[in-house]
């Protein structure tokens, strides 16, 4: 009975990873130790999506004020 929940716990990582797995070797590029990245050399678009993805639509001062009732002091 042991035996037979720890195959299936290891097939289970196995089968839970296999999308990433085989992305290694589907793609020519150097694949990221996690599997979750594909970058070249000399690529730029990586830098791109980093700064997309730290980018607001607007800048704000703060937002203490918005729930503040003064009596804090």
């Amino acid at each position: 009975m042991e035996n037979d929940r720890e195959g299936r716990r290891r097939q289970s990582g196995v089968a839970e990873n296999w999308p990433l797995a085989a992305r290694r070797l589907l793609s020519r590029r150097e694949v990221s130790a996690d599997g979750r990245a594909v970058f070249g050399e000399g690529d730029e678009r990586w830098e791109g999506f980093y700064r997309d993805r730290w980018s607001h639509d607007r800048v704000v001062r703060s937002t203490h004020g918005v729930n503040c009732t003064g009596s804090c002091s």
